[in-house]
Order: structure tokens, then sequence, then C-alpha cells
């Protein structure tokens, strides 16, 4: 499960990148952006492609963080901070 999501958020962020960076190249060389504007969409692709990656450790987390475990107990059945 962890693995599939793993997966479909790579392909995401490869393909946003792509994307991104293709779309950067064509209008800079047709002169519809300058080198700032290919630079910052760059960095923007970056920020987003990092929250995105972040999702899996977020659910991970959440998934695993620690619930109220019952008190351990010896085997003449006392709790074991008694």
């Amino acid at each position: 499960r962890l693995s599939r999501r793993t997966l479909a958020i790579i392909r995401q962020n490869v393909t946003l990148s792509l994307v991104t960076k293709l779309l950067a190249l064509l209008l800079g060389a047709f002169g519809f952006v300058n080198l700032w504007v290919a630079v910052l969409a760059d960095v923007g692709t970056s920020v987003a492609v990092t929250l995105n990656g972040l999702r899996l450790a977020r659910r991970e987390q959440s998934a695993h963080s620690p619930q109220s475990a019952p008190p351990l107990t010896t085997p003449e059945g006392t709790t074991a901070s008694d």
C-alpha cells in the first residue's frame, strides 16, 4: 500500500516537474518569458514537489502514532508500575 502511494506521488512529481520545465523552455524559446520567470517557475515547482512528497510522511506518521496502550502486566498479573 505504501509503495503504491509512493510510486503514484513520484509519478506526480516527475510529471509536474517535466511539464513545468517544458512549458518554461517553450515559452522562453519564443520570447514570452524571461530567465527570471523561468527560475521562479522552477523554484515554485521544487517547493510544490517537496510539499507533495511530504504527504507520505504525514499519512504514515498518523497511521503509526502511538495510541493508548494497556499497561504492561507481569506474569503474576500485577502492572509493571506496582
